[in-house]
């Protein structure tokens, strides 16, 4: 093989890389902001849904008070130990409501 066509075939190489390396970046990229996405509306999600999940517990004093601990405890399992962040603190579920449940 000539000088030149090693020259041409080291250039095209390195385009290849250069190509691949990108579309990895991006996927990359792609996943952190997934991820980043789901960390910050996972708590307004979950709090949409507190009432439903009360309900699937059961209801009541208990049922109240399943869905923050199940929040809470998806939160600690999906936060990583080096970012050394502290978790919100649980609802005060002790605090009078005034929509009662079951006025039947």
């Amino acid at each position: 093989m000539s000088r030149i066509g090693k020259i041409a075939h080291l250039v095209m190489d390195r385009e290849r890389w250069d190509l691949e390396h990108a579309r990895l970046e991006e996927e990359q990229s792609d996943r952190e902001r997934d991820e980043t996405r789901s960390k910050l509306t996972a708590p307004v999600l979950a709090a949409l849904h507190l009432n439903s999940m009360a309900k699937a517990f059961g209801g009541g004093e208990a049922g109240e008070k399943m869905p923050p601990t199940c929040c809470r405890l998806s939160m600690i399992l999906s936060l990583e130990p080096s970012t050394g962040r502290t978790l919100p603190a649980l609802p005060d579920l002790n605090r009078p409501n005034p929509i009662r449940v079951n006025q039947t």
